[in-house]
């Protein structure tokens, strides 16, 4: 775990705790609760029986209904505490566990978290059916008002050996239940309540009754109380609910992917003029454009999740950085491993900032995953939510995409207006052939550029129909593929390239714009001059390795690097027009020469 995604993600906590459980889980609280606990109240008619029964010490009734203790909603408890001997199995440290509650005074709602773990989320639903559980125990029947043998209820055991649920309420009042058998009938379970009550004659006692709970309770009890504490918490593997993403990226240990973008905003650099109006480009592997499916793929992270939470992280460690001292949730070592997802078996990692739409919000999610287990599943560790789950194949069909998957085909994207400088060279009939052609360009009312006028530097002055469409061949000049791992890519750069072109960008003032969209006389920023050099390695019969590179006015460079392939004949094509545009001949936009 990095320092920087710590310091990224400490600050959210709190607000992760104070804004999000309080908006979601409480709400869930107020609302589904409610539905939750009267469903518990009427959807088992109790035998008339019960109703006609002398009410015990500690017994009340509600809406008809006989409860083991009096009913308490979300905002009457302060903690439920749980001993549940059956977690051993997953983990002792899973034995106690329990759900605190508590008011925000600055967000003005009550909010729900795990003791002594805060900085995990409750799922909304499963806090619903929690409160419903252990704050309305709604009674099938009283199988015993003073019961001497506790052995057919699976009652007879310690404490130790029992499930417990200790309730506090907000007034102090403690509320002591065990929970034994589920009946033969499978529908309900026995319970006692360990309070202590005192009788019509004044003698003090600790409660020995027997009860059958309705099975609604029972069930709300099984899926919560009765679980280990994994099954309370969010099954989201980022942070929801974004208006808009800044960034993603997906990388594989294996090659297979590596993938990083950026929105594409106002123009603010020569990179932003090289991305055209395309909405995300890429910045590994550079110089690209995110495929037209990029949009609607990344969508599904809004509502990422996994089908279940596997382990939470118990460790907190302490760091520290310039802004001092700082503790983070912590998995070890040896917990990683047994889900693939430690630095050896590491299969992929997902990252993406992205802007909250409550708060406005800038956060960063991060994701890792291990490879695909033998049935099917992936296993996800969740640095935002300090979880590691179950997904299934279907919600990350994503990671059996190949880097090329995330890409536009397109190999040039940008604006005719904004180029100063063309150049392309290349051998034709076997002759060197090298021709650049220089463009003035013009600013219209709206901002944008446009050209006025060209020429080819080595011929004069050219039809600029036909160096238009030259532009519209170049543009439809598309990367077919990766090409194979066994090509030695930096030996191949070596050679002379087969074709190399160059497009210089003209130094573009930008202006602010006034409310209704004018330019103004106000200077945003000025972008000055960057080259785009795309050179092409011949490796077979029929293709070649297309290389990118970029050169800002200050030399500084972003190295040759290419990993996809272009058809020869495409080229050929290129050459072979550009000489047509020099001689001022017509140029065929979907012709094969």
């Amino acid at each position: 775990m990095s320092k920087s995604t710590n310091q990224n993600r400490a600050p959210f906590l709190v607000r992760q705790r104070n804004l999000i459980i309080a908006l979601f889980v409480v709400a869930a609280v107020l609302a589904a609760g409610y539905f939750a606990i009267r469903a518990a109240l009427a959807e088992e008619e109790p035998p008339v029986n019960i109703a006609e029964q002398e009410l015990l010490p500690g017994e009340v009734m509600s809406n008809g209904s006989r409860l083991v203790y009096e009913p308490l909603d979300s905002s009457k408890l302060k903690s439920v505490k749980i001993h549940n001997p059956a977690n051993r199995t997953v983990g002792e440290q899973y034995v106690d566990w329990g759900v605190g509650f508590a008011y925000d005074e600055e967000a003005k709602n009550s909010y729900a978290f795990i003791l002594g773990s805060d900085y995990l989320e409750i799922d909304d639903e499963q806090l619903a059916y929690f409160c419903a559980g252990v704050g309305v125990t709604v009674v099938a029947s009283r199988l015993e008002d003073h019961c001497a043998d506790f052995s057919p209820y699976g009652l007879d055991k310690s404490p130790e050996e029992l499930l417990t649920v200790t309730v506090e309420t907000v007034e102090g009042n403690i509320h002591i239940l065990y929970i034994g058998n589920i009946n033969p009938g499978g529908n309900g379970y026995y319970v006692r309540s360990a309070d202590t009550v005192t009788d019509s004659e004044g003698n003090s006692y600790v409660r020995d009754s027997v009860y059958l709970l309705n099975q609604a309770s029972s069930s709300y009890l099984q899926r919560t109380v009765a679980a280990a504490p994994m099954a309370m918490l969010t099954k989201l593997l980022t942070f929801p609910v974004a208006s808009s993403f800044s960034s993603f990226a997906l990388a594989s240990t294996d090659g297979s992917v590596d993938v990083s973008f950026l929105q594409t905003g106002a123009f603010q650099t020569a990179v932003d003029l090289f991305s055209g109006s395309n909405l995300y480009r890429s910045v590994t592997p550079e110089g690209f454009f995110a495929s037209s499916q990029f949009e609607t793929r990344i969508t599904q992270f809004q509502e990422f999740c996994g089908e279940e939470v596997m382990e939470f992280a118990t460790e907190i460690r302490e760091g520290e950085d310039e802004d001092g001292k700082y503790t983070y949730p912590y998995f070890p070592e040896e917990v990683l491993e047994k889900y693939g997802l430690d630095p050896a078996h590491l299969r992929y990692m997902l990252a993406y900032s992205a802007v909250y739409a409550e708060t406005s919000e800038h956060l960063l999610s991060e994701v890792y995953f291990s490879a695909q287990q033998p049935d099917g599943y992936y296993y996800a560790y969740s640095l935002c939510y300090n979880t590691i789950c179950r997904v299934s194949p279907d919600t990350v069909d994503f990671l059996r995409w190949r880097t090329i998957d995330f890409l536009d085909p397109t190999a040039v994207r940008i604006s005719i207006g904004y180029i100063k400088n063309f150049a392309i060279e290349g051998k034709k009939d076997g002759q060197d052939l090298s021709l650049s052609f220089t463009q003035q360009n013009v600013m219209d009312e709206d901002g944008a550029y446009l050209m006025q006028s060209a020429v080819c530097d080595q011929t004069g002055a050219i039809d600029l129909t036909a160096y238009r469409n030259f532009f519209r061949v170049l543009f439809g000049s598309y990367v077919q593929g990766e090409v194979p791992d066994t090509l030695d890519r930096d030996a191949l750069k070596e050679s002379d390239p087969y074709l190399v072109i160059r497009i210089k960008t003209d130094r573009i003032t930008v202006y602010k714009k006034n409310t209704g969209g004018k330019i103004t006389n106000q200077v945003d920023c000025v972008i000055e001059p960057a080259e785009r050099i795309l050179r092409f390695y011949r490796y077979s019969n029929g293709r070649a390795l297309m290389t990118s590179e970029y050169v800002e006015a200050d030399g500084t460079t972003t190295g040759e690097s290419g990993l996809f392939y272009v058809l020869l004949d495409r080229l050929d094509k290129l050459l072979s027009d550009a000489e047509k545009v020099s001689k001022n001949q017509a140029v065929d936009v979907y012709g094969r020469e």
